[in-house]
């Protein structure tokens, strides 16, 4: 009895021996979320812990954050897809994108997609709440406009790609509207935007965050963060 207890000891030691030497030497994570199976590359994957989004958190009886993890690309790796892609000079700030993605049930993709299912964007529109004396200034690209809470003018701003029209109906799509929620960071003489935003690929949200000087460049930096995500799914 002892002795085929040893043989199983010993192919079991085999087993996961060799399956821990397999996944050494590969350049990939194995990251599963709901139904979906990506293969992201070692130096790009990070902990997967408390990693939750904030959205996520605060609507009741959704999801409970195992199906997100996080991702970061090298600056360097993001500028030679988008050749224009702007890096810090000073050091300061690193340009990395780091990726919080999710895969969201249906209930949360139309929650995440109403903007009448997000009390901010709502108030944001209609110029209520905490939004009731807003104030509303042309960005610097064109056509966009920047949206802020008179507490927090001017270091904290929504970013929209129309004027929010009070008289008129909420879009019926938030990516209809919001582009962005941008905070400024740093030293008071060395002070840059970061911009949050994300890409819809299915039902799964990408959200990432960007310098603001990086905002013209939105629907390249995009294309780029959903190839590489396409590229790792598995069929």
């Amino acid at each position: 009895m002892k002795k085929i207890w040893l043989i199983f000891v010993i192919v079991l030691t085999a087993i996961f021996g060799a399956q821990a030497i397999t996944y050494a030497l590969s350049d990939v994570v194995e990251i599963k979320l709901r139904q979906h199976t990506f293969l992201i590359p070692k130096h790009i994957a990070m902990d997967r812990e408390s990693v939750m989004p904030d959205w996520l958190l605060n609507m009741s009886g959704l999801d409970d954050g195992s199906n997100s993890t996080l991702f970061r690309f090298d600056d360097q790796e993001v500028k030679a897809s988008v050749s224009t892609y702007q890096v810090a000079s000073n050091n300061q700030f690193a340009d990395d994108i780091e990726v919080l993605m999710t895969a969201l049930t249906p209930e949360e993709f139309n929650a995440y997609i109403d903007p009448n299912d997000h009390t901010m964007l709502r108030d944001l529109w209609q110029a209520k709440g905490s939004y009731r004396n807003r104030k509303v200034e042309p960005a610097e690209i064109p056509g966009w406009f920047k949206v802020y809470r008179t507490v927090e003018y001017p270091n904290s701003w929504a970013l929209l790609n129309q004027f929010p029209d009070s008289e008129k109906q909420v879009p019926e799509k938030t990516q209809d509207f919001w582009v962005a929620h941008c905070l400024m960071q740093g030293p008071k003489d060395k002070r840059v935007g970061s911009c949050r935003t994300h890409v819809l690929i299915g039902d799964i949200v990408v959200e990432f965050s960007i310098s603001d000087y990086n905002l013209h460049l939105l629907d390249e930096i995009k294309a780029f963060v959903k190839s590489q995500v396409q590229e790792w799914e598995q069929s």
